[in-house]
C-alpha cells in the first residue's frame, strides 16, 4: 500500500526518472562528455526508482489490510464516542486535537486525530495500534480492556472525527467532489415505518434535518408544507429531534407528511452533530453544545454534499435556493466509489 504523501513522492520520482531518460537520450546524440552524461542518466533513473519504492511501501502490521467488522453506522460511532471520552480524551483531547489534560506531561505528544494524515492510515493499522499500542509512545494497547467490537466502534468514531474536521468547510452549496461518507443508520418514524439510510441509495436524495423545539417549529412547518414538491423530485425529508424522547404531539402536530424519527434519533443526532461545526466555531471549546438546527443534503450514493447551519445564514430558508442545490444532485452522474469501498 502507499504512504500518506505517496502521490507527491511518486510525481517527484517520475520527474527524476524522466530526467534520467533525457540524459540517456542525450548521451546517444552528443560525443563530448558522453560518459558523464550516461552516468548521470543512470544515477537519475536509479534515484527515481528508489523514490518510487519508498512511496509505495510503508511499515505494515498483521491487521493492516483487515476490513472493519463493524459497519460505519451512527450507533457504532455513538458507542465509540462514549468509549473515546472514557479512554482517549485525557490525552487526545475532547475533539481529538491531541490537546488533552495529560498531553503536556508526555514526552511524545499525542497525535492530532483530526489531521488529514490520520485518515490516510488503513482501518487495520488503527485496529492494530488500538489493540497493541504504539511503540516508543505513551499510547497503550486496549486488547485486554476493550472487546473487538468496541475497538471497531472506536475506529468508526475516529473516522467520523477526521471527516468532521473536513466537514467544517461545508456550505449550503453542493460540493463538486463527493468525499464525506454519510454514516448509515436505522430508524423508525412517528408513523411506525422502519428503514435505513442506506436503503435510500440509488433511489433518491435525503434532506437530513437536526432540529430542536420550539426553535425549529417554523422551519419544520415550512418543509412540511411543500413536502409533495420534494417527493416529485425524489427527495426524502428525515427530521431528527435533539431530545431522546420524541417531541410532544402538541409540538409537531402540524407536521403531517415529513418523517419525524422517533427510534434511533439519539445516536443519529449525536453522530451528525459532529458534522455541524463551521470554520468560524472553535470545536475544542464547543463540547456539549448541540447544534440548534442543521440540515444536510445526502446524495443518491450516500455522500454528504451540502450543509446549512441556520444560525449562520438564511440560505435555505429560501426554498428556491435549496431546490437549486437539489437539482444539481439530481442531474449529476455518479463519479465516486461506493461509500462502503471508501474506507481503506
Amino acid at each position: 500500500r502507499t504512504a500518506p504523501n505517496a502521490r507527491s513522492q511518486i510525481n517527484t520520482a517520475i520527474a527524476v526518472g524522466l530526467a534520467g531518460l533525457f540524459a540517456l537520450s542525450a548521451a546517444l546524440v552528443v560525443r563530448r562528455r558522453r560518459g558523464w552524461i550516461l552516468g548521470a542518466g543512470i544515477i537519475f533513473i536509479g534515484v527515481g526508482v528508489i523514490l518510487a519504492a519508498f512511496a509505495v511501501s510503508i511499515d505494515a502490521y498483521p491487521t493492516t489490510y483487515r476490513r472493519p467488522s463493524v459497519p460505519y453506522q451512527a450507533i457504532s460511532i455513538a458507542n465509540g464516542m462514549a468509549l473515546y471520552r472514557d479512554s482517549c480524551a485525557v490525552c487526545h483531547g475532547t475533539r481529538g486535537y491531541g490537546d488533552g489534560p495529560a498531553a503536556q506531561d508526555l514526552k511524545s505528544k499525542p497525535a492530532d486525530l483530526t489531521a488529514r494524515h490520520a485518515a490516510d492510515h488503513t482501518a487495520g493499522d488503527l485496529y492494530w495500534w488500538l489493540s497493541h499500542g504504539v511503540k516508543d509512545t505513551a499510547m497503550p494497547g486496549y486488547r485486554l480492556s476493550l472487546s473487538e467490537e468496541e475497538r471497531w466502534d472506536l475506529i468508526n468514531y475516529l473516522r467520523a472525527l477526521s471527516s468532521a474536521e473536513r466537514a467544517r468547510s461545508l456550505a449550503p452549496v453542493v460540493e463538486s467532489e463527493p468525499s464525506l461518507v454519510a454514516p448509515d443508520f436505522a430508524y423508525a418514524n412517528h408513523r411506525g415505518e422502519a428503514r435505513t439510510l442506506k436503503e435510500h441509495r440509488g433511489r433518491g436524495i435525503v434532506l437530513l434535518v437536526l432540529f430542536t423545539l420550539p426553535g425549529s417549529r417554523q422551519r419544520l412547518e415550512q418543509l412540511d408544507a411543500i413536502y409533495t414538491r420534494f417527493q416529485t423530485t425524489e427527495v426524502e425529508i428525515l427530521l431528527v429531534p435533539a431530545t431522546v424522547e420524541p417531541p410532544p404531539k402538541n409540538e409537531w402536530t402540524s407536521v403531517r407528511q415529513a418523517s419525524i424519527i422517533t427510534e434511533g434519533s439519539q445516536e443519529i443526532f449525536e453522530t451528525y452533530s459532529l458534522f455541524s461545526y463551521s470554520l468560524d466555531v472553535d470545536r475544542s471549546s464547543a463540547e456539549g453544545q448541540s447544534p440548534r438546527h442543521t440540515e444536510f443534503l445526502i446524495d443518491k450514493q450516500g455522500y454528504i454534499r451540502a450543509r446549512w447551519l441556520q444560525r449562520e445564514s438564511t440560505a435555505w430558508s429560501k426554498i428556491e435556493s435549496l431546490m437549486g442545490e437539489i437539482a444539481i444532485l439530481i442531474d449529476e452522474k455518479s463519479r465516486a466509489p461506493a461509500p462502503d469501498d471508501h474506507v481503506h
